[in-house]
């Protein structure tokens, strides 16, 4: 992986934190004349949600959307977080995509860590606690790590470390700390080597 985006995907992380925090607004939400035509549309139907723009850098131009559905009638109704979408850059292109269940428990991120348009990290949630992130750590496709966490701890991690779309390498985690590493060294899709990770 080239540095600038090793650093990169590094830094988004770091800056999103595990459970993908979104700063607050500094400004009340405005409804500014433009900075909506960046957002790719074309991937939700919206229809009947409500959508909320929020400045986080006083440039008038909306950072983060929010995506309310309606539930009740009237002053007794309430509205539920469906997606949340944030520019982290500034640059008026959506980043990050969020989505909550009805609860409001975030159940699933997209982040384009590259800031290209593709999504390169996908993390599921459930309760609020990752159990799964997809990596596309070349930057080119389809995720070539994948992590396992139970209770928010990392478990183990699969690796396609030649980029073929095959599994080659599963390192097991005890309490988040690596353990054993298992390799792929025939190339038949089952592990055949073992070694033990030093401690």
């Amino acid at each position: 992986m080239e540095p600038t985006r090793s650093l990169c995907l590094a830094l988004f992380l770091a800056l999103l934190g595990s459970g993908c925090a979104t700063p607050q607004p500094r400004v009340a939400p405005r409804a500014p004349t433009g900075g909506d035509a960046l957002r790719d549309t074309s991937r939700f139907d919206d229809r009947g949600l409500l959508l909320k723009r929020y400045d986080l850098n006083g440039d008038d131009l909306p950072d983060v959307w929010k995506v309310f559905q309606q539930q009740g009638e009237g002053s007794s109704g309430k509205l539920l977080l469906v997606r949340k979408e944030i520019d982290v850059n500034f640059d008026h292109k959506v980043d990050v995509w969020q989505y909550y269940d009805p609860d409001g428990q975030l159940t699933k991120d997209e982040m384009d860590v590259t800031f290209d348009g593709r999504i390169d990290v996908v993390t599921y949630y459930d309760k609020g606690q990752v159990q799964r992130r997809e990596v596309n750590a070349e930057f080119d496709g389809p995720p070539d790590i994948v992590k396992f966490y139970e209770d928010g701890v990392l478990l183990r991690l699969e690796r396609d470390t030649d980029n073929d779309g095959r599994i080659d390498v599963w390192e097991q985690y005890d309490r988040g700390v690596l353990d054993r590493i298992m390799t792929d060294e025939d190339r038949d899709g089952r592990a055949d080597a073992v070694r033990q990770a030093p401690r």
